[in-house]
């Protein structure tokens, strides 16, 4: 398999989902060229509360390292152990082997924008109260407030930059 397949990507490889089993890395390249594109360039809608709001990934400086997933890809199955060598050849038969695709993107940026939808989705808590109607008197009850949950939203919009899927991000509110 490694004789046939020499300067090029074994069969059952991928690269998220992207099959570049076969090609060498030129067209390893241009397989996920778009999936790349698609995950630094296209804005990811969000909603926080009743507010809707989108995730610009130039606006973070989100990067693919396409380079260097096309070259794990070509790694796959070229270990210098034998055993393993047989026994990933015929597994790969049976399921594809990924190879993630590395991104990257500036953290401080993503937290200031996060911060920036805050100042649009966050409401603040009103105090109880009484209101005075003449001789009536009438309770105003308390409203709680919400905010965006800073972690959790972190943690769902890191998992959807990585994805070339752009579903809406519903961040929770606490």
């Amino acid at each position: 398999e490694r004789v046939a397949y020499s300067g090029a990507v074994l069969p059952g490889v991928e690269i998220e989902g992207v099959s570049v089993a076969g090609l060498d890395e030129a067209d390893a390249g241009d397989a996920v060229a778009a999936f790349a594109d698609t995950v630094e360039t296209e804005p990811i809608p969000v909603t926080a509360g009743d507010v809707e709001l989108a995730l610009d990934p130039t606006a973070i400086g989100v990067q693919v390292d396409d380079v260097a997933a096309i070259r794990a890809a070509r790694l796959v199955g070229r270990s210098g152990n034998p055993v393993e060598q047989t026994v990933g050849s015929i597994l790969r038969r049976f399921r594809d082997e990924t190879v993630p695709l590395e991104v990257t993107w500036d953290d401080t940026a993503l937290d200031y924008t996060i911060d920036a939808w805050a100042t649009e989705a966050d409401t603040p808590p009103v105090d109880g109260d009484l209101a005075f109607d003449g001789a009536t008197v009438t309770e105003v009850p308390p409203v709680d407030g919400s905010v965006i949950d800073r972690d959790a939203a972190r943690a769902l919009l890191s998992d959807a930059i990585e994805s070339p899927e752009r579903a809406t991000v519903d961040l929770p509110m606490i």
